[in-house]
């Protein structure tokens, strides 16, 4: 399978179980005879969709959906007895696991939360059809904008620990109570001083003031609220760069394109393009530890999954 990356998490809570694309066994036939029915029924409607187990899988209930192109598993489909109590009759049904799916006649914590059945093959498949969709930006923002936005906080942390180093070998006093850039004062000192252009013929102290308003320029910039991320994802070589989110809660406005991505060839990013920036960044990212936060860069939060500036 050419697929990578992983699940995304409000499936994966479905599941109980974190997986691996690049980790499933590929699937083209099954056990189980309905299920099989299931599957070619949803092949006829969509001939590139593939099927997976997970490595080792014994029971024969259950299967991946996936699409060759695409960074991550859609969900999962299924004939098997989902119900934790018996209710009379024969128990199997037909089932559709999808983060999209809101059945509200379980709790959120629970399996069938995020999934839909039925005992008959002709209501399943539109089911499967309406709920097994690619991953958008409103799902990315749901599974990363937490993890993403503790890491950019820890690497704020350590630039304003930085700067009030800076600030201490240069003779001044940092009011270590308060937030640097919470501080009116030392924002109108730095936007003074930078504007001055000022030098110092030591050049060991020219050397921290340099650095000094470097860490500030990105310690500022980390905490603006003017400057908002994008989740990018790279798949067949093409940028689907995700409108803005804003906070730990991941709101955003999915208004670019389909599913809230915008999908850019790199080939056709040049240096006055809107999207060099990003461009720029993933690549940086391509090259650096995964799961850490660069200042003014971003962070590679999946292989192919990345929040940038």
């Amino acid at each position: 399978m050419s697929t990578k990356s992983t699940l995304i998490e409000s499936v994966k809570s479905v599941l109980k179980d974190r997986v691996v694309v690049t980790g499933l066994d590929e699937v083209n036939q099954y056990g189980a005879f309905p299920l099989e029915e299931f599957m070619r029924s949803l092949k006829e409607k969509w001939p590139a969709v593939g099927f997976a187990k997970d490595k080792g899988q014994r029971e024969f209930g259950k299967v991946w959906v996936y699409f060759p192109n695409e960074t991550f598993c859609r969900g999962m489909i299924g004939w098997d007895d989902f119900y934790d109590e018996y209710h009379g009759g024969d128990p199997y049904r037909f089932g559709v696991f999808s983060q999209s799916i809101s059945n509200n006649r379980y709790g959120d914590s629970h399996k069938l939360h995020y999934a839909r059945m039925s005992s008959h093959l002709d209501k399943a498949l539109p089911l499967a059809l309406r709920h097994l969709q690619p991953i958008g930006v409103v799902d990315l923002n749901k599974e990363y904008s937490h993890h993403t936005n503790v890491q950019k906080d820890a690497a704020r942390s350590n630039l304003a620990t930085e700067f009030k180093k800076h600030l201490q070998d240069l003779g001044l006093s940092p009011d270590n109570r308060y937030d640097p850039a919470d501080s009116e004062k030392l924002q109108t000192f730095m936007r003074v001083a930078k504007e001055a252009k000022i030098t110092f013929a030591n050049s060991e102290t020219d050397g921290t003031w340099s650095d000094l308003i470097t860490k500030w320029d990105s310690y500022f910039r980390m905490y603006s609220d003017k400057d908002l991320m994008r989740f990018v994802m790279v798949q067949n070589e093409m940028m689907h760069i995700g409108c803005p989110y804003k906070d730990s809660y991941g709101h955003a406005d999915p208004a670019a394109g389909e599913w809230g991505f915008t999908i850019v060839d790199p080939k056709d990013i040049n240096e006055t393009h809107e999207n060099l920036q990003q461009k720029r960044n993933v690549a940086k990212l391509q090259v650096l530890t995964e799961g850490k936060f660069y200042p003014n860069v971003g962070i590679r939060i999946e292989e192919d999954v990345y929040c940038v500036y």
